[in-house]
C-alpha cells in the first residue's frame, strides 16, 4: 500500500465537509508526512533509504488521510491538507546548500551528519557518502543477509 492508494472513510463526510465532491467524496486528503517534494531534495537519498528506498517517500507508514475543509480541520483537531507541499516549510528544518549540509544545526541536517558518522563507523570507510544511494542499497543487503 502506498500513501496514494490508503482507504479514506464514507462516513464522516456530512461532519467534516468535503470541498471538492466531484474528486474527493470523502472530506479527506491523503498527505504525506514527510512531503513527497521533500524527500526528492538534494542531500536527501539517505531519508528515502530509511523510509523503504528509492521511492519510500510514498509508502503507506509515511501518509495520513488529512481534512480538506478548516470545519474537518477544528473538529478533528488536525491541520488542514488542500494543496502541495509548500518548499518553504522546508527550509524550517533542512538546509540543502553544499555549505548547509555540512554545518547547519538544523535538525534533519544534525540527523544527517549523525548517520553518516555512524555508517562511516559501521563500514569502516572513512569517505562512506551518504547521498550515494546506490552504496546505501549495498550496505542495506549486507544487513539484512
Amino acid at each position: 500500500m502506498t500513501v496514494q492508494t490508503i482507504p479514506t472513510p464514507d462516513s464522516t463526510k456530512d461532519l467534516i465537509d468535503p470541498l471538492d465532491t466531484s474528486t474527493n467524496r470523502s472530506g479527506f486528503q491523503r498527505a504525506h508526512i514527510v512531503g513527497d517534494a521533500f524527500a526528492q531534495v538534494r542531500g536527501l537519498s539517505w531519508f528515502r533509504w530509511i523510509l523503504g528506498g528509492v521511492n519510500g517517500q510514498n509508502a503507506n507508514v509515511n501518509g495520513v488521510l488529512a481534512p480538506q475543509s478548516q470545519r474537518g480541520g477544528a473538529i478533528l483537531g488536525v491541520a488542514v491538507h488542500r494543496f502541495e507541499h509548500v518548499a518553504e516549510f522546508n527550509d524550517l528544518f533542512f538546509e540543502s546548500d553544499p555549505d548547509g549540509l555540512e554545518k547547519s544545526n538544523k535538525w534533519m541536517n544534525v540527523v544527517r551528519r549523525d548517520l553518516q558518522d555512524d555508517l562511516r563507523l559501521a563500514t569502516g570507510k572513512p569517505d562512506f557518502n551518504i547521498d550515494d544511494f546506490e552504496a546505501l542499497n549495498k550496505l542495506d543487503k549486507i544487513i539484512r543477509s
